[in-house]
């Protein structure tokens, strides 16, 4: 990066005078740096993806191909915006210098690019294919299919819907329970029972259940391959301990205290309701108290989760006893209490729990098991159809990345040899994607640089795996890896009105104010002077939300039709109303 810090000072120098500066004008600069690995949090309206081609455009301005330059987002979309985005700067710098602020110094940016290319024989303006934006997926395949021996990637189109791949690796894999004469485990056929049976037998039951996991093998891939029964048995038992603390505390805000010591108390001389002498009256709950607690609760539901509209000699509860009148007067005052939805709902999640933590060990490992089986009978439908979906892909390029062979280092030089990564949306990034960008990152030396810019606030990709927190605790750490990055706040709103802006600063910071992830939201500042009004509707249904809406939105074309239309008629008037008169 050799002369690259006069460049970036010659870029801001030039910029500085005359200019309508936003508040968090000195973020903005460090951020279009190339000199500088930084984490960006940038809320709704603070300009990103016009911060990103900035970026994007100075990193080209001082790279020695264009490829060295790495931008990724989350969609075609946004990456067709970008690669338009740059190729009208290209084209601009044969118009004249334009007079807003913005738009010249992405003008100077692109003419600097222009100049490199030049200078360099990139030819870039009219070969586009050269510049590196991209999707994750995208840029998974292309590693995929440039290093085929080390990812295992023969042949295959991406299947953008492979839902029947993942259907016919679980009836193949549940289909083994049943073979014969081959070489598939007892245990392996003992497990998938056991899983099948936990699905009450039915593999429609199954199906769609594993079909999901399929689609997120992401996630457990690296995990559910390998079984730690000592790790199980702790995670388990906490799970297992943290329900039923939260559900039997929802329980005894409807049962009082007085009334579960004379429930205990049943359990004398009582076979039927003997597990009730285990109920902690006077201590902390512990996972061997599951069997107990769910004696009580099976006394107010039935098996289906429904409340008792009765208990009898079976529940241990004999007509004309006294305990059984005094149980009955007492569920009449549980049914009749304020909190009977939450007291239900509570009694449900204990109940479902298992009474031995052993039997949910065993179902774990029945399900790595399978999960492993699973993992494999997809690899080889893989194979057989050609095809192959954009977690595989994903998988093979890390894959290939993680091979410390010769032959690995030779090709990501001549091939993938990356000075600067950019990363959009980066709260959508999943763990696999963590894992590839790190990666991507090693080794990464002081003239590399890496930008991350996304909003903690607005993650929508979780059905894909994304994990917010991998960029809050980037955020927090400063860190990515061994990189240590530039924390910067963009906090100006380019896109809102002062109302709507102060209104959202308002709401959210009240609305936030007890939450675990308060810290992660900042106010925002209009940058904008133009009118705006918040208006707060509330609906009875979705249809009426859909015709209010509607006709708004009918309005607001009208009004904008009005508004384009008057400058005419107010132009045309004059030569009306001559020829009229004529």
């Amino acid at each position: 990066m050799k002369g690259s810090t006069e460049n970036i000072c010659h870029y801001l120098e030039a910029y500085k005078e005359n200019i309508m500066i936003p508040n968090d004008m000195t973020a903005r600069l460090d951020a279009v740096n190339p000199n500088n690995s930084v984490c960006v949090n940038a809320g709704a309206g603070s300009g990103k993806t016009s911060l990103l081609l900035e970026r994007y455009l100075n990193c080209l301005s001082i790279a020695n191909k264009p490829e060295e330059v790495l931008a990724i987002t989350f969609t075609n979309k946004a990456v067709n915006e970008i690669l338009e985005r740059v190729h009208t700067a290209f084209k601009s710098t044969n118009d004249p210098v334009p007079n807003d602020e913005y738009h010249k110094k992405i003008y100077f940016s692109a003419k600097k690019v222009i100049e490199r290319s030049n200078l360099l024989g990139w030819n870039v303006e009219k070969n586009l294919t050269r510049l590196k934006i991209m999707t994750f997926d995208t840029y998974s395949a292309s590693i995929s299919k440039r290093l085929p021996m080390l990812s295992g990637f023969v042949s295959g189109n991406v299947d953008e819907n492979p839902s029947y791949l993942y259907e016919k690796a679980v009836v193949e894999t549940f289909l083994l329970m049943d073979s014969t004469g081959t070489s598939v485990p007892d245990e392996v056929k003992e497990s998938l029972k056991n899983v099948l049976y936990a699905c009450r037998n039915r593999l429609d039951v199954a199906t769609p259940l594993f079909v999901d996991l399929l689609m997120k093998r992401e996630q457990w891939v690296g995990n559910m391959m390998e079984f730690d029964e000592h790790e199980n048995i702790r995670v388990i038992g906490r799970m297992i301990e943290d329900v039923l603390m939260k559900s039997f505390l929802h329980v005894k805000e409807t049962i009082p205290s007085e009334d579960l010591r004379q429930i205990v108390s049943f359990s004398n001389n009582n076979e039927k309701l003997s597990l009730l002498s285990g109920i902690p009256l006077n201590r902390n709950i512990e996972i061997q108290d599951v069997p107990s607690i769910q004696a009580l609760v099976n006394l107010y539901i039935t098996k289906a989760g429904l409340i008792r509209s009765k208990v009898t000699s079976r529940e241990g509860f004999p007509p004309k006893e006294e305990h059984t009148t005094w149980f009955k007067d007492h569920f009449q005052h549980v049914k009749d209490h304020h909190s009977i939805d939450n007291f239900i709902s509570a009694c449900k999640e204990i109940a479902l729990l298992p009474p031995s933590i052993d039997i949910l060990v065993q179902y774990s490992k029945d399900i790595s098991i399978v999960l492993r089986y699973l993992f494999a009978t997809l690899k080889v439908i893989f194979s057989k159809e050609g095809k192959v979906d954009f977690p595989e892909i994903s998988l093979r390029a890390i894959s290939a990345l993680q091979e410390d062979s010769d032959t690995n280092s030779t090709l990501m030089v001549d091939e993938y040899s990356i000075n600067h990564i950019l990363v959009d949306e980066m709260q959508d990034t999943s763990r696999l994607q963590i894992h590839l960008l790190s990666l991507l990152c090693q080794e990464w030396n002081e003239d590399k640089s890496l930008f991350l810019c996304g909003d903690a606030m607005q993650s929508i990709y979780w059905f894909r795996g994304a994990v917010p927190e991998y960029f809050t605790n980037i955020l927090e750490s400063e860190k990515f890896g061994d990189i240590r990055l530039k924390k910067l706040l963009l906090t100006e709103n380019f896109r809102s009105s002062p109302v709507l802006v102060n209104w959202v600063n308002t709401t959210m910071s009240d609305l936030l104010s007890k939450s675990d992830i308060s810290h992660l939201f900042t106010k925002s500042t209009a940058f904008n002077s133009f009118d705006g009004r918040v208006d707060i509707n509330v609906w009875s249904d979705d249809e009426q939300e859909v015709e209010i809406l509607t006709n708004k939105i009918s309005i607001g074309r009208l009004l904008d039709l009005a508004n384009k239309i008057s400058p005419l008629v107010e132009k045309l008037m004059p030569d009306f109303l001559i020829k009229s008169a004529l």
